[in-house]
C-alpha cells in the first residue's frame, strides 16, 4: 500500500545507515572496537532539512556507534579542510578541449567554493562568453584528515570521528567488555537471567580501577549483589580484556 509509505521517515533512516556505517568503517580502519566508546562525531550540514533529518536520528546513530556527542557543522572550514578536483572522466567527454581551463578552475576552487558547490548543487564561472556550470558529480571532493580525527566520506555524507581515547573513556570501555565477558559466562554456567550473582576477581590495578569507578554499572548490568577482588582466583576461567590477564569466578546468590 503505497499510500502508508512515509517517506520522510525513510530518507532519515538511510541518513542513519549510511552515518552509522561510515562510522563503523573508521573504527573498523583504527582497530577501535565497537564496544569501546568514543567522545564525538561531527557531521557538517548542507540545509535546514539536513540539520533536522539528523537532530531526529541523532539518539538512534549515537546508540549504534557508541558515541557520546554529536556535533553538526555550518561550516566545517576550520575543522575539516576539503579539496576540489575535476572528474575526467564526466566532463572531459562533455567539454574535450576546454578540458584544460575547466580543470584550472576547479583545482583553484577555494574551501567556501566548495561549501557553496555542496549547498547549492553547482557552482559556475564564466570561460569565454560562456557560462559553465558544474555540479558534484562532475567534481571530486576529499576531505584531509585532522590529528587525532578520522574521516569518512559517501555521496554528500561525510563524518568526522574523534579517535582520541581518554582515561575514562578507556575505563568505560573495560568495563563494557568486562560486561560482555561476565554475561557469557553467565549463560555459560547455565544461570537464569534472573539469578543473581556473586563475582570473584583476580586483583589486576587496570582492571580494578576501571571496575571501581564503573561498579554500579556493572552490577546494574549483570545483576551483581558483591565484587570480590583476590590475590589469586584458583578455580574460576580465564579473564582476557586486550593487555588484561585475570581470571574470574562467580557464584549464585
Amino acid at each position: 500500500d503505497e499510500s502508508q509509505i512515509d517517506k520522510d521517515l525513510e530518507r532519515k533512516m538511510q541518513k542513519a545507515q549510511l552515518i552509522s556505517s561510515l562510522a563503523l568503517s573508521l573504527r573498523k580502519k583504527e582497530k577501535i572496537k565497537v564496544r569501546q566508546p568514543l567522545q564525538r562525531i561531527m557531521i557538517p550540514v548542507l540545509s535546514n532539512q539536513d540539520r533536522d533529518d539528523l537532530m531526529a536520528i541523532k539518539d538512534l546513530v549515537l546508540s549504534e556507534i557508541n558515541v557520546k556527542e554529536m556535533e553538526l557543522l555550518d561550516d566545517a572550514s576550520g575543522v575539516i579542510v576539503k579539496s576540489a578536483k575535476p572528474n575526467f572522466k564526466v566532463l572531459g567527454p562533455k567539454y574535450g578541449k576546454e578540458m584544460g581551463k575547466i580543470a584550472g578552475f576547479v583545482n583553484q576552487l577555494s574551501p567556501q567554493d566548495i561549501q557553496k558547490l555542496e549547498k547549492e548543487g553547482q557552482i559556475e564561472f564564466n570561460l569565454g562568453d560562456q557560462t559553465i556550470v558544474l555540479t558534484p558529480n562532475e567534481i571530486d571532493i576529499t576531505a584531509k584528515e585532522i590529528t587525532g580525527w578520522t574521516i569518512a566520506q559517501q555521496d554528500d555524507v561525510l563524518v568526522a570521528l574523534d579517535i582520541n581515547i581518554s582515561d575514562d573513556l578507556r575505563k568505560e570501555g573495560i568495563a563494557r567488555d568486562l560486561i560482555n565477558r561476565i554475561q557469557n559466562y553467565r549463560k555459560d554456567s547455565g544461570l537464569e537471567v534472573t539469578d543473581r550473582i556473586n563475582l570473584h576477581l583476580q586483583k589486576n590495578d587496570i582492571l580494578q580501577s576501571a571496575a571501581d569507578e564503573m561498579a554500579d554499572y556493572i552490577k546494574s548490568e549483570t545483576l551483581i549483589d558483591h565484587i570480590y577482588w583476590e590475590d589469586k582466583v584458583t578455580d574460576g576461567i580465564d579473564l582476557e580484556i586486550d593487555d588484561i590477564q585475570s581470571k574470574m569466578k562467580l557464584e549464585k546468590v
